[in-house]
């Protein structure tokens, strides 16, 4: 029984460790924001190709616009950046370590 077990027990710790580490390095609210926004600028890099068709869907209008002369999933991106920028300096430190 222990045997099926095991492999559970082994990955959850695994996955506690990672997390512990993540909380080393980064504040654990703004790098899940600054993941949000790089998956979101993921999402509209697919559809930034211009296509033949007569209309566009909003996703891809949003995609092909510009931010001051930027690429929207790049500007996207760049934001995403500096929020990661952002919760790697605010950070929370332990005062005992």
């Amino acid at each position: 029984m222990f045997l099926f077990v095991l492999p559970y027990i082994l990955f959850g710790v695994l996955l506690a460790k990672i997390w512990e580490s993540v909380c080393r390095v980064f504040h654990p609210v703004l790098f899940l924001v600054a993941v949000w926004i790089a998956s979101f600028g993921m999402y509209l890099l697919s559809s930034m190709a211009p296509n033949d068709r007569e209309w566009l869907s909003l996703v891809e209008s949003i995609a092909q616009s510009h931010v001051f002369g930027v690429p929207t999933p790049f500007a996207i991106f760049g934001i995403a950046a500096c929020v990661l920028i952002v919760s790697a300096i605010a950070r929370q430190r332990d005062p005992a370590h």
